[in-house]
């Protein structure tokens, strides 16, 4: 199993999520632990990043994540439209 690291930009926004959206953001780390290579590989400035969208609240999401054999880290969160590429 692959170590997970979050970065401090990840730990300070999943700080002010309320606990019942954190369930949402569990679900998709879970996904991505299982599968990391099956999110959207990104280009640009998020070259060698992978997303994965998901949906709180009505509202779409992308989680930003990097990962190699051993280790996923996790980048950052937010609403869809705040995220370029």
């Amino acid at each position: 199993m692959k170590k997970v690291v979050q970065t401090k930009t990840f730990k300070r926004a999943l700080k002010k999520v309320h606990p019942n959206e954190k369930k949402s953001i569990d679900r998709v780390v879970r996904k991505i632990i299982a599968a990391p290579e099956k999110g959207d590989a990104k280009r640009g400035d998020l070259s060698g990043a992978f997303t994965q969208t998901f949906n709180m609240h009505g509202t779409k999401f992308r989680l930003i994540y990097k990962f190699d054999d051993e280790t996923i880290t996790l980048l950052r969160f937010g609403p869809r439209e705040n995220f370029c590429g």
